[in-house]
């Protein structure tokens, strides 16, 4: 099991990570070339598109994951049941929207015509994403990087096309759209084995348990980028595009590396799902995907507030300066972010969706509250204040809960990883403020300190890791 773990996280990590990588810088190049406001109108529509995909999910990809990989004798019924209640559920959000478009694109009237093209990334989106629910079932990780990684070779591809011939908001629309629908057709050419019953085998009767048992989960599991989307649709509705853009900006980095989490709990998901009912396994499972999610979000959080304005002005260039602030507050979420998504993913394998209720309300209502309060005072590091009040406040309710399900104990581990991010943040202050180095050498500067500290220390949690992926590597 262990193996398998290993492997699927190494194809995760490779073929998402440098999917990711792709698309990020294609839209670091896009932020630069279209300036702030268009690129705030721009991040704008994308944000609202993002809210409705993560609506549209209500956790029938992961409910669907779970069933299967349990039994795959329910694959054909519980993938086509899913299918058609994506269908609806995306006529009906779209159709919404459509409605509501000259409320939303009061204060941002370049948004009007970009929501519409959006829109169709989010149908594509959406069905693609269910094809990639079906691959994790099946535990073939392979797949899933690889429809990650046509889709933004696709969207970069056509991006660089379109932005040469017309460097428009509307032109990266149509990009992100035609991006999309490669991937949904790669995805789904790839699965055409496992899709035979697509369209036949709809089960009335699995409606109830993919309504009730799936969407809190759906919403907490994506409740890091579901928080980001509300936050950048509340700006959008009370401050410039330029400030949207800078806001946008800043999310960028941070959405990359909130993929980091995900992955860890992706690939540990259909374990926790097996051994649920085994007390001893399920903690054991639990505490190492902990421990490697703080192992890396300890530096990644250090760095990012430390060296927020140099990489702001490395990614983007001095113009966009005015994002440092929201992108150092947002680094420091990653404390709270990474240890959530495997808490959420631990709950729901266990069973427990009732669980999820008081983890929604906090995190949809607080964030909107906290939102509505902070931006008219702060602007958006207002924002990303909210972002990190609130995570912070449902990461420590759903540790809670998790904790009085199936106590486990990561506390050992923390002397080991802060004294590894004192030492890493000690060089990180040397080398850029004393020795002014660029920020493209500090980086790595700190994380071999981090690291190096960690193996002097022989930390279990990065030795362990080191192990896993050396064994598999061999295998």
């Amino acid at each position: 099991m262990q193996r398998t773990i290993v492997r699927n996280a190494a194809w995760l990590f490779s073929g998402q990570a440098l999917g990711r990588l792709i698309r990020a810088g294609f839209l670091i190049y896009a932020a630069r070339l279209l300036g702030a406001s268009s690129w705030g109108a721009f991040s704008y529509a994308l944000g609202i598109v993002t809210f409705l995909t993560i609506l549209s999910d209500i956790g029938v990809n992961a409910l669907l994951t779970r069933e299967v990989s349990r039994d795959q004798s329910l694959l054909t019924r519980y993938l086509s049941t899913a299918f058609y209640l994506k269908l609806a559920l995306v006529a009906t959000f779209s159709l919404l929207t459509l409605a509501l478009l000259p409320l939303l694109t009061l204060r941002i009237p370049e948004a009007r015509v970009l929501i519409p093209l959006l829109l169709f990334v989010y149908a594509f989106d959406a069905l693609r994403d269910l094809g990639v629910a079906l691959i994790r079932a099946l535990q073939t990780m392979r797949g899933e990087a690889l429809s990650l990684l046509a889709t933004n070779i696709a969207i970069f591809g056509f991006g660089i096309l379109l932005l040469r011939a017309s460097p428009s908001s509307a032109s990266l629309s149509v990009a992100y759209a035609l991006g999309t629908l490669s991937g949904l057709v790669w995805t789904f050419v790839a699965l055409r084995g496992e899709l035979s019953g697509l369209l036949t085998r709809f089960d009335a009767s699995l409606l109830y348990p993919l309504l009730t048992s799936a969407w809190s989960f759906g919403l907490v599991g994506l409740m890091g980028t579901l928080m980001m989307a509300t936050d950048t649709i509340i700006l959008g509705l009370l401050v410039s595009p330029a400030e949207v853009g800078f806001y946008a900006a800043a999310q960028r980095p941070a959405q990359l590396i909130y993929l980091i989490p995900n992955l860890i709990a992706i690939a540990l998901f259909p374990a926790l799902s097996r051994v649920n009912r085994d007390a001893a396994a399920f903690r054991g499972l639990v505490e190492s995907g902990l421990a490697t999610a703080l192992l890396l979000a300890l530096p990644l959080a250090a760095g990012g507030a430390l060296l927020a304005s140099p990489l702001m002005t490395l990614l983007y260039g001095a113009a966009y300066l005015p994002g440092s602030s929201t992108l150092l507050i947002l680094s420091l979420t990653f404390l709270t972010v990474f240890p959530s998504v495997i808490v959420v993913h631990a709950l729901f394998a266990h069973e427990r969706p009732q669980n999820f209720l008081p983890y929604v309300a906090l995190g949809l209502i607080g964030n909107i509250l906290l939102d509505l309060v902070l931006i008219p005072r702060l602007g958006i590091a207002g924002s990303a204040l909210a972002s990190l009040i609130n995570q912070s406040l449902v990461g420590t309710y759903g540790l809670y809960r998790l904790y009085r399900l199936a106590p486990f104990s990561i506390i050992p581990r923390l002397p080991h990883l802060a004294i590894g991010a004192g030492v890493m943040t000690v060089i990180v202050l040397i080398t850029s403020t004393t020795f002014a180095l660029p920020v493209i050498l500090v980086v790595p500067l700190g994380g071999i300190a981090y690291l190096g500290t960690l193996l002097a220390l022989k930390e279990p949690s990065l030795t362990g890791l080191v192990r896993g992926f050396s064994s598999e590597g061999s295998a």
